[in-house]
């Protein structure tokens, strides 16, 4: 008989420093949680299965698309090590070898991301690297509670540096106790497109298509949005690698416990020694024994994703047969309509065209009240089935 394990009981590898930063990984390379002290800096926990919404993405641009790959987690070609103070994913793409390493600073609420590139092919390759970080900012309770109500109170502040270009900040306005934690985000060469929310990174279609429409664009939105998924992505510039030559992308995230004033334009003024300190580091001889995790790809890597087909309109006449009233068409497409007395019919044309998902939520039993027995299940058109199980009298049953 197997036996049940949940996440926090499945092995995670913890990268440190004596500021009480810590980021924990699975040992396939994903990473599951970033904390500093009591405070949870990502917003969604990642999972074994399919990694974080965190990543690093490598593309190769050409003339007539571009093509990406993930650096970390169990979507990656990656082979992952890892040592005290620092995580390495190597791995070989498109005639690309790349390194992509994530630094912690050992005496400050600071890390980085380091992506090297090499041409191994015998022309010419135009690429550029995308990093993501979802952003939770508040106690790990709060976050998970509800994160679409937490990204409601983070607020994102995006000021452009004469060198270094666009620069995400983002404070967290719900006070955690009596702070108010904040963070930075920037390039230390030059970043040439960001995003502030998972929207427009994932964009609409990410719902039957699973790729991120960031990632299939020239270049990110660069706009700044407060929707209800904290979401940073920076875009570096395009790089032009010659043959047998690299170059290197370094993205960094510095964490302040609290930051007691709204995001203004003098907090532009500590970029300069942030980055001076990221380069000190790496200008350290390397003095690194890294461990070196066996490949752990699991039943999901690269698997395609299911989705229905659409109903055609002999298909909704077959199964809706009689009552059907109130249709919402659009450009000759049937949306949704209601039927019987007391039932709205919604169709995949309009769940693809919405920002909130259509969905259910299922309970057990028939009683009017409360009761500690009642089973809920949160169901959507999108997504796995089941995802959000809860049982007894909760806030959101």
């Amino acid at each position: 008989m197997s036996t049940f394990r949940s996440r926090y009981e499945i092995e995670t590898i913890e990268l440190a420093n004596s500021t009480g930063l810590t980021f924990a990984f699975f040992q396939n390379g994903g990473l599951f949680r970033a904390m500093c002290d009591d405070v949870m800096i990502n917003q969604i926990l990642g999972n074994p299965l399919e990694g974080a919404l965190n990543n690093v993405y490598l593309r190769l641009r050409t003339a007539d698309a571009i093509t990406f790959v993930p650096l970390t987690g169990p979507p990656s070609p990656s082979t992952f090590a890892y040592s005290p103070h620092q995580a390495r994913w190597q791995g070989h793409w498109q005639d690309l070898a790349y390194t992509c390493s994530l630094t912690l600073h050992p005496e400050a609420t600071l890390w980085f991301w380091t992506i090297d590139i090499h041409n191994t092919a015998s022309t010419d390759r135009l690429c550029d690297v995308i990093y993501t970080q979802d952003i939770g900012l508040a106690h790990e309770g709060a976050v998970r509670n509800n994160e679409a109500y937490c990204s409601h109170y983070i607020d994102h502040s995006v000021l452009t540096h004469d060198t270094y270009g666009p620069v995400v900040y983002s404070r967290q306005n719900q006070a955690c106790g009596d702070q108010h934690p904040w963070l930075m985000q920037g390039c230390t060469t030059h970043t040439r497109g960001f995003v502030t929310d998972g929207l427009p990174f994932y964009g609409l279609a990410y719902k039957h298509t699973n790729i991120p429409v960031g990632l299939t664009q020239d270049c990110l939105v660069s706009v700044k949005q407060q929707y209800e998924m904290a979401f940073s992505g920076l875009q570096s510039d395009i790089l032009q690698i010659a043959p047998g030559e690299s170059r290197s992308v370094t993205f960094y995230a510095e964490y302040v416990p609290h930051h007691p004033e709204p995001t203004q334009a003098a907090d532009a003024d500590r970029i300069p020694s942030t980055i001076n300190r990221i380069e000190r580091l790496q200008d350290r001889p390397p003095n690194r024994v890294f461990t070196p995790q066996p490949a752990a790809n699991t039943i999901l890597h690269n698997l395609t994703m299911l989705t229905g087909q659409d109903l055609t309109d002999d298909d909704v006449q077959a199964l809706l047969p009689d009552r059907r009233r109130h249709d919402e068409v659009q450009d000759g497409t049937l949306l949704s309509f209601f039927y019987a007395d007391a039932t709205h019919v919604v169709l995949k044309a309009k769940e693809e065209l919405v920002e909130r998902q259509h969905g259910h939520i299922l309970r057990s039993g028939s009683a009017l009240i409360p009761q500690d027995d009642g089973l809920s299940s949160t169901t959507h058109m999108a997504g796995v089935f089941h995802s959000h199980l809860s049982i007894g009298n909760t806030s959101f049953n």
